[in-house]
């Protein structure tokens, strides 16, 4: 009886086609089709977003057609998967990632590695955590009475938010739910809200500044970035105000024991090209020890206000 040895190429299957038929005769001929398959596994997909590992923790992955499952993780995190199954047990000591490749044993192929499923087994970074007023940055201004909404948002999983607290809770409303409050204040001054977020390894605190003001006695809008600082703070004015309008000495405070830390004579700094160019005036703090810190603005009139700075 004939044979006939099919190999196959290129990861594909195929078709083979058979005709017999007698010599003697074209009249007496058949044909046959035989479709080949290649099992070809897929890209596997982890059943999970991002982990918080507060405890060993069992994922799983799918892939079409594969056979087995090969397991690998990075940083402080481990992956254990007796048999090589689609289900891994993830324990770990520290931050790292988990990822799965795919094997079909039928057609001796493996695929590439899914994509890495992160894994956290640490405190919330203050880094990860952003808090705005109405979408916007810090510091936020705020018409006497008008009220704003503060939003807090973190991609890091597990994270809960947790209170809201205000630099002066018997001049301010605030009223909280989760990653989201709102905040009022019929007193003019600079308020710090700060909302403290944790999961099962810590928490950390972050907040924003929000400058309450009349809006109509048309005192000079200035943006003081960045909030949180490091090495260096910046203040910016708003073009629409004269030089004669502007702050004439501005003063860093220590919020412990309220210690004065720096002055600066704004109105020299008026006069230079440099503020001519941005209306921003810079203060070194990267000597200064990290904590609380309150920037006081004094105008020509000798009326104070104050802004929040935190230097991390």
């Amino acid at each position: 009886m004939p044979s006939v040895t099919v190999n196959t190429h290129v990861n594909q299957g195929g078709t083979i086609k058979v005709e017999a038929k007698r010599n003697d005769s074209n009249n007496f001929r058949t044909k046959i089709s035989i479709t080949i398959t290649r099992p070809i596994p897929t890209k596997p997909v982890i059943n999970s977003p991002d982990i918080l590992l507060c405890s060993p923790q069992t994922i799983t992955a799918s892939a079409s057609n594969a056979t087995s499952y090969n397991w690998t993780s990075s940083g402080g995190i481990t992956a254990n998967s007796p048999g090589n199954t689609n289900s891994a047990q993830i324990t770990g000591v520290s931050d790292g990632t988990v990822m799965v490749s795919a094997t079909s044993s039928v057609c001796a192929m493996t695929t590439a590695s899914s994509t890495p499923n992160n894994v956290k087994r640490s405190a919330p970074l203050p880094a990860s955590l952003l808090v705005t007023a109405n979408g916007g940055g810090s510091p936020d201004f705020m018409c006497n009475g008008a009220g704003v909404m503060l939003n807090a948002y973190t991609a890091e999983p597990g994270t809960q938010f947790g209170i809201w607290t205000s630099s002066d809770p018997g001049n301010t409303i605030l009223n909280s739910n989760g990653g989201s409050a709102y905040f009022n204040s019929y007193v003019n001054n600079c308020y710090g809200i700060d909302i403290t977020v944790s999961n099962c390894f810590g928490s950390v605190q972050k907040g924003i500044t929000i400058c309450v003001d009349n809006c109509a006695k048309g005192t000079p809008i200035y943006n003081v970035f960045p909030n949180p600082a490091k090495d260096e703070v910046k203040i910016k004015f708003d073009n629409a105000y004269t030089i004669e309008q502007l702050p004439q000495v501005v003063r860093l405070f220590s919020e412990v024991g309220g210690k004065e830390v720096r002055m600066v004579q704004a109105a020299e700094q008026y006069a230079t090209a440099a503020f001519g160019q941005d209306r921003t005036i810079t203060i070194q703090v990267n000597d200064l020890p990290r904590g609380t810190y309150y920037l006081q603005f004094v105008n020509r009139a000798g009326s104070p206000e104050n802004v929040r700075l935190v230097l991390e």
